[in-house]
């Protein structure tokens, strides 16, 4: 028996030898060790590991065992071990079936085999970016994409143009394809702030920027601006595996203006000159002794602040073979450096996917999202909604920035005991700002739902059939109340406390049905054609009530309101039904074409105009995968990819309300003749924006793709304008009375833009240093573009920004006209008075005013006799570049942008110059404006003539600070060191320890430093393409300091 139970022990023991078998993996890729790797153990998914910063790990495992290595979800090789095998190297990049893929419409194509211009965003470049927004992350990154940030407000959204500007008073946004969902549909943006915003980066695996239109026609009507794909994470076989990203942050302020202090005040307003043109007083006694004052109020310290930020995310992965799931549950809160604007937001996220059948696949993908904002009620922002009671602000008088500006160094936003107060006059900036912002903010509520679902019929091998229906719902609300107040010598009355609450909807919904066939016949000729069917339609509605006179602040519901009355009400819909096909043909992977065709018909468009045909077809030939080149040694040495291409195709653009339906609302002129007047005239003729787009290209890699170099020419033309035209004052009044009828959209012109983009990807460094991989990668984008307007319709030769619908410019009350776009010109060039200089002396001013017509005096500004261009926004080329420093567990990342060649017209610093009155702070330079003295016969001269300050001047005769000219023209060229990432992983005893696998820390600084010219707050100053470049007092963006923390269990 004795003997039986020892055979037995050693039997187990022998058993149990057998089944714990320790392996060494190493996992590489072209560019040499691979960390961040997955290694799953096939049979038992419970077993898994990370590979580290040198591509390795070390797993206990069963003898024999099947590993799953993974590099990302597209990319996975599966390898069985040999029995006592105790060491594994795997080069994924040299498995065929590995081949890198990327998504396109409607489908996926091998990175080498893809026609169109297309450049791809990993997983891995997101991480190390804590950019505040998802489409900021592309900034720097990609060859012919502009990115700037419209604001600094937590939440808000980026411009992102792509080869530059494609419509003139549309949008110029891209189209963005979540999941294979359109977001952002419909006409009225007032529902949402920012749709990416409900998306977490943290559940983002990769995003496809499509940029010509061999590759965007496959989305028609809205793919003119280009695409952005999107691709969220999914599930992948094995147990559940948890995941947790978590942030810390801190926020600041980095630039200011250099206002007057209290002392540099007090010294301005008692010189005589200012006394004598301001109001004929003379200085207060407190101020009658300027070298004893100190600094007083720095307005700028009031105003920002360092914010706070932190950000969570949890996430479970895992499924049989059968069936795979991903869910995820993020919170993000966000303190912003302009006093009580902060944001927070709560998503989740479900990903599931099942092989119901051998011949069924069906997954559904949702996300939920809520936001809660406080924002700033008077501050421009071009990317706002169109709410009333959260409008794109522009009155630059009344900028909360602006005023804060202008506040007096003497006064304080609190007294002694810690109060509000306020100026002891209502002359001047007549409000106090931080008691503006603390008390009467926007506040902003969202909802958002994001799903797609899909089913997927496998007919044969290589013949499918794909139906996919998603939703995109949101739903908003805000409220902005103005209390009653008395601060110091300001006060409001209990009956003028207002409350505005809005309520918005946005409801988009897609059902798309298409077939797939893929065929490769002898491994030489590979067909794959598509062909489709979608619906779409949007709806879109809100309404703005308003609530006058409350006895008491809190609580203020519209309710308690003695007055109340509907400010506006408003619904809409529209649709599009589209037909679309694609069919690729490669020839033993070396000769490509392919050819797609979509028709769309929009609600926009009137019976017969409706429709319009978008066709592309691209061409490709792989070089490198040639007979000659294979058997050249010399080829294969220097060469691993060489290939041309050259596409041509067609987008529409339907970005309009439709100009065949004739609206009408209420109207009641003096309280008699209530009725109803049509809003606007309408055009059945009008039709298709069209985009016509010529790409040629060629993809280059040298030395086993370690130098990789991509270059596109590109020739793009926009026909039919979608213009809204000014008509005679006769037919529609410049103030937009009550009997002001809008106009309707036209087709009116063209433009077109020619480009080169440059993209070069380098492995500079790949070796082992003490025992350690060192590796140091470099991307470079290089963008540039001319864009130039070619007509504008008919006898129309230039058009101003009244045609976008933020419309002029404001300043001192009065309306001022910046930008134009002129036919043979770039869009949204500065247009005004070139500077002569100062008018020096008495008998200067007599010449000028003689020969100009003018009443200039002495130190007043001279300008040039004609309007004239004074600037360009355009830049003349942009640029990003990338370096990545990996050695052992550290890594190191470095990103720049830099734009070269854009003006900025700084209209806040003719605000700040302006010297009209002296209840007003000025800028710092101010104090060195042109002084006035008399010579022995009497006449005024300028005793400092190097200066460049005009005289103060209280009526401002002459319009030294209302006239547009090229004294406010800045060079607002930059270098910006983007972002700064460090990040360790820390070694895999702690994470045993810990019972965790890839415990990762990471320090990251966003927005690091500015090098620029530019004398405001940041010479990022996006808009629309005639109305752009003008600094109207945004919210800067901010540097941010975050500290991360990453791991799996």
């Amino acid at each position: 028996m004795r003997t039986f139970l020892l055979s037995l022990t050693m039997l187990f023991t022998a058993a149990a030898a057998m089944a714990d078998q320790t392996v060494s993996v190493v996992v590489k890729d072209a560019g040499g060790p691979l960390p961040g790797a997955e290694i799953t153990v096939k049979e038992d998914a419970t077993i898994f590991e990370v590979t580290g910063a040198d591509g390795d790990a070390v797993l206990t495992v069963p003898d024999g065992a099947t590993l799953v290595i993974a590099s990302d979800p597209l990319v996975t090789q599966t390898i069985k071990l040999k029995p006592g095998q105790k060491s594994l190297t795997v080069t994924l990049k040299d498995s065929e079936s590995l081949e890198e893929f990327v998504t396109i419409g409607y489908g996926r194509v091998k990175a080498k085999d893809k026609t169109g211009s297309t450049q791809t965003i990993k997983e891995d470049m997101l991480k190390n970016s804590t950019a505040p927004s998802i489409d900021a992350a592309l900034q720097g990154r990609v060859a012919g994409v502009s990115v700037a940030s419209s604001s600094g407000q937590p939440g808000a959204a980026a411009s992102v143009r792509i080869r530059g500007t494609s419509s003139l008073s549309g949008s110029n946004d891209p189209l963005y394809v979540v999941d294979g969902m359109p977001i952002g549909g419909g006409t009225d943006k007032s529902a949402s702030s920012n749709p990416l915003a409900s998306i977490n980066p943290a559940d983002i695996v990769s995003m496809e920027i499509l940029k010509d239109a061999s590759a965007t026609a496959i989305y028609g009507s809205r793919a003119s601006n280009g695409v952005i794909m999107i691709t969220t994470r999914k599930g992948k076989a094995g147990d559940a595996k948890f995941s947790y990203d978590g942030n810390f942050s801190v926020s600041q302020f980095t630039k200011r203006y250099d206002m007057m202090n209290l002392k540099e005040y007090a010294e301005y307003i008692n010189d005589d000159y200012v006394i004598a043109i301001g109001r004929g007083e003379k200085v207060d006694p407190e101020f009658a002794n300027p070298s004893v004052l100190g600094k007083g109020t720095d307005w700028q310290d009031q105003l920002f602040r360092s914010a706070i930020g932190h950000g969570h995310q949890i996430s479970v992965n895992g499924g049989s073979e059968k069936t795979q799931y991903n869910i995820s549950l993020g919170f993000s809160d966000q303190e912003g450096v302009l006093i009580n604007t902060d944001y927070q937001r709560i998503n989740g996220r479900i990903a599931l996917d099942s092989e119901v059948k051998k011949w069924l696949k069906m997954g559904i993908n949702i996300g939920i999202t809520r936001q809660e904002m406080s924002k700033a009620a008077n501050i421009f922002d071009p990317k706002a909604g169109d709410g009333a009671a959260c409008k794109s602000f522009k009155e630059t008088d009344e900028n909360i920035i602006v005023q804060t500006l202008l506040s007096l160094p003497s006064e304080s936003p609190y007294d002694v005991n810690g109060n509000i107060t306020g100026p002891e006059t209502n002359l001047g900036t007549k409000i106090n700002p931080i008691a503006n912002l603390n008390q009467s903010p926007i506040l902003r509520e969202e909802t958002n739902v994001l799903a797609n679902a899909y089913a997927e019929i496998k007919f044969m091998k290589d013949l499918s059939w794909r139906t996919e229906f998603g939703i995109d719902i949101t739903n908003a609300n805000d409220e902005n109340y103005s209390p009653f107040y008395k601060y110091g010598g300001l006060s409001v009355a209990k009956e003028e406390a207002t409350l505005l609450v809005g309520e918005y909807s946005n409801t988009a919904w897609r059902l798309s049905s298409f077939m797939n066939y893929n065929k490769s016949i002898k491994e030489r000729h590979n067909i794959d054609a598509m062909v489709g069917a979608e619906a779409q339609e949007f709806m879109w509605g809100g309404e703005v009530n308003q609530g006058k006179g409350f006895n008491t602040n809190e609580p203020h519901t519209i309710n308690l309101a003695k007055d109340t009355k509907n400010l506006s009400r408003y619904k809409g819909d529209g649709a599009i039904a589209s037909f679309f096909g694609r069919a690729a043909y490669n020839y033993a992977s070396r000769y490509f074409i392919t050819a797609t065709g979509r028709f769309d018909g929009s609600s926009n468009f009137a019976p017969g105009n409706q429709w319009g045909f978008f066709p592309s077809f691209a061409l490709a030939w792989r070089i490198d995968n040639e007979k000659f080149a294979k058997d050249s040694e010399k080829f294969q040495e220097i060469f691993s990819t060489m290939k041309l291409r050259v596409g041509y195709g067609e987008t529409g653009n339907a970005n309009c309300t439709p100009a065949h339906v004739a609206y009408v609302s209420k109207w009641n002129h003096n309280g008699e003749y209530p009725g109803f007047h049509y809003q606007n005239y309408t055009n059945d003729d009008l039709t298709w924006e069209t985009n016509k787009q010529t790409n040629v290209a060629i993809d280059l890699g040298f030395l086993k793709d370690r130098f990789t170099l991509t270059i596109d020419g590109f020739y793009k033309k926009n026909d039919d304008l979608l213009l809204v035209p000014e008509l005679p004052t006769f037919v529609a009044p410049s103030d937009g009375g009550w009997e002001c009828i809008g106009t309707a959209y036209v087709n009116a012109g063209s433009m077109k833009n020619v480009g080169v983009d440059l993209a070069i990807s380098t492995v500079n460094i790949n070796k082992k240093i003490a025992n350690r991989n060192f590796m140091w990668s470099t991307d470079l984008s290089f963008s540039f573009v001319k864009n130039e307007v070619v007509s504008l319709g008919g006898s129309t030769t230039s058009i101003t920004e009244k045609a976008d619908k933020n419309g002029v410019y404001r300043i001192l009350n009065t309306d001022i006209e910046i930008n134009r776009s002129e036919v043979g010109d770039a869009p949204g060039l500065f247009y005004g008075y070139e500077v002569l200089g100062i008018v020096q002396n008495q008998a200067q001013a007599d010449e000028y005013n003689s020969r100009t017509g003018r009443s200039a005096k002495v130190g007043d500004l001279m300008f040039g006799d004609e309007k004239t261009t004074i600037g360009d926004p355009n830049p003349d080329f942009t640029c990003g570049m990338n370096n990545t420093f990996t050695y052992g567990p550290w890594s190191l990342g470095i990103q720049l942008s830099a734009s070269y060649g854009n003006d900025v017209f700084n209209l806040i610093r003719m605000r700040l110059e302006g010297m009209t009155d002296k209840w007003t702070n000025y800028h710092s330079d101010c104090l060195n404006f042109a002084k006035i003295a008399k010579d022995a016969n009497g006449n005024e001269y300028v005793t400092n003539p190097e200066t460049n300050i005009p005289r103060p001047d209280n009526k401002d005769t002459n319009g030294n600070c209302k006239t547009v000219s090229d004294r406010y023209v800045e060079d607002g060229s930059y270098l910006k060191i983007q972002n700064v990432s460090l990040s360790y992983s820390l070694p895999e005893a702690v994470n045993k320890k810990l019972h965790i696998n890839g415990l990762r820390v990471s320090a990251n600084v966003q927005n690091v430093y500015t090098f620029t010219n530019y004398s405001g707050y940041d010479p990022e100053i996006p808009g629309s393409a005639i109305r752009q470049g003008v600094d109207e007092g945004r919210y800067p963006t901010p540097r941010q300091y975050t500290l991360g923390l990453n791991f799996n269990f």
